[in-house]
């Protein structure tokens, strides 16, 4: 469903693992869109005389700008699942920049 930029519906009970199974999915896919953007980045492709030199100037400024992966955004309806799949995460075999946010009343000391 990434690949082809679809959604997708899972329904199974509590505990089941969804979580977990969709986020090293989704991780392992954005793992295979960064390898395939350096590939892409990396330059080759056709002799010099075939190409124009408009052509050139825009290959190297694709080059030259940051090509990232797709974002991976996970979102919960509670802290506690957030600081679970966290847990899990830790466990797996992935090691993403991660970045919890959380609302005034998790994270202020100051009264609300």
């Amino acid at each position: 469903a990434l690949s082809r930029q679809e959604h997708a519906l899972l329904e199974l009970p509590t505990g089941s693992g969804k979580s977990l199974a969709l986020l090293c999915a989704s991780l392992a896919w954005q793992c295979a869109q960064a390898e395939a953007l350096r590939a892409c980045a990396g330059g080759g492709g056709g002799s010099s005389e075939l190409v124009r030199a408009d052509e050139r100037l825009e290959a190297s400024r694709l080059r030259a700008a940051k090509l990232r992966p797709p974002r991976v955004v996970i979102a919960s309806r509670t802290h506690s699942q957030l600081r679970q799949l966290m847990r899990e995460l830790r466990a797996s075999g992935y090691s993403p920049r991660v970045v919890v946010l959380g609302s005034r009343e998790q994270l202020c000391n100051n009264k609300v």
